[in-house]
């Protein structure tokens, strides 16, 4: 995935990579046998690809913009099938490719060939590339620990501070995931099985919002007294005061796909969607909540979209959003029988599992995203898979 060539768009050499993995396996040892409710990945992104391509055609999007939109879905179902097919059903061998591949991320930041434009200040670098390597490789560290014949609390205090460095680099979610995959991983080591009744369920979803309310008050106080630096105070400063909030202040393209999709919630608007409607009515809003819009958003008739949920369901229509639905609903279930079922990987799968969740709802699927996202949610369908049956041997 760290590099690219230029075809018809931007292609990554992982790409390539991926079909030759895959006609190989199917060659030599044939597709693995599909985990239980894989068939609905396959049916539901194939799904969302079959609509994008109506969509376009009863939008009558121009070539250059269908043809990057098709081939996006595609390579990101080639990509999924090609890591089943290396990994097999393999927790362990999904934990460690995951892993490879947000190190790789991170790598091709590093480089510059990826979606963020290099900056040269570090922080910057951090929020977008090396912190979720950084975190990932600290909790197969502590996994590691362990796994030996002493397991202790106290090696989670080195994902704590892996949080805290997050938190000082003005990470602000990847602070927020850190630090709760930190805590679930204290909590849950050293037991064998955790039974979530609808009591317990309740009791530690109040603590998880409550864990939400402080991360958020820390960042507040540190960002707003200057302890991030200049930079981080003036982002928070910006998007804090003002009348959408802070959560809201920095997503501010909801501003108008939540029009568009309103409008349209069946059929989409197709590839890399374009109407200069949705684009001023999020400048406006802008201008009223008295937040001033960048030289990009002035130039752009693209419709905002920040999020994989509603960036396929404004591109795709319905469908596309179904799909991504169904993916958060399989990520939650993973978090919850990784709970359940605690073992020296289950911080790890956990981050893992929270990184997918924030970004199916709040970040763009750029390029190396079908790259990212099909080895998150390999991991997550296996480890799915494994619980469910050993569950049933346990009967």
């Amino acid at each position: 995935m760290i590099f690219e060539i230029n075809l018809v768009g931007r292609l990554m050499v992982a790409d390539l990579v991926s079909v030759a993995i895959l006609g190989l396996a199917i060659a030599t040892r044939g597709l693995p046998r599909l985990l239980p409710g894989e068939k609905y990945f396959y049916g539901l992104a194939f799904a969302w690809l079959l609509s994008l391509m109506l969509t376009d055609i009863y939008r009558g999007t121009e070539f250059g913009q269908y043809s990057r939109g098709w081939a996006n879905i595609a390579f990101f179902i080639l990509n999924y099938a090609a890591m089943r097919s290396v990994t097999r059903s393999s927790a362990k061998n999904s934990i460690y490719f995951t892993l490879l591949v947000l190190v790789c991320a991170a790598i091709k930041f590093s480089l510059g060939t990826g979606n963020i434009i290099k900056t040269g200040i570090l922080i910057i670098d951090w929020r977008f590339g090396y912190g979720v390597a950084f975190t990932a490789t600290v909790l197969i560290f502590i996994a590691h620990l362990n796994s030996r014949a002493v397991v202790s609390r106290s090696n989670f205090f080195l994902a704590f501070g892996a949080a805290a460095l997050n938190l000082f680099m003005n990470a602000r979610s990847l602070f927020g995931q850190s630090a709760m995959a930190a805590i679930i991983g204290f909590i849950t080591t050293g037991d064998r099985k955790l039974r979530l009744k609808p009591s317990t369920f309740l009791l530690l979803a109040v603590l998880g919002v409550a864990a939400g309310l402080v991360v958020v008050e820390v960042y507040s106080y540190t960002a707003k007294s200057g302890f991030l630096g200049i930079e981080a105070q003036a982002k928070y400063e910006r998007q804090a005061e003002n009348d959408l909030g802070l959560l809201l202040g920095g997503r501010t393209e909801l501003l108008g796909s939540l029009d568009a999709i309103a409008d349209s919630p069946v059929i989409g608007y197709g590839s890399y969607a374009r109407d200069r409607t949705y684009a001023l009515l999020r400048l406006i809003r802008l201008q009223q909540a008295r937040i001033v819009p960048t030289s990009l958003d002035l130039m752009s008739d693209r419709i905002p979209t920040h999020s994989f949920l509603f960036g396929a369901w404004v591109e795709a229509g319905i469908l596309g959003a179904v799909f991504w639905v169904w993916v958060l609903y399989v990520t939650i279930r993973c978090i919850i029988l990784s709970i359940e079922n605690p073992n020296p990987f289950t911080a790890f799968v956990v981050f893992v599992g929270l990184l997918l969740a924030w970004d199916i709802l709040f970040s763009p699927f750029g390029l190396d995203r079908r790259i990212v996202i099909p080895a998150m949610l390999n991991l997550i369908l296996v480890t799915n898979s494994s619980f469910l049956q050993s569950s049933v041997m346990r009967k």
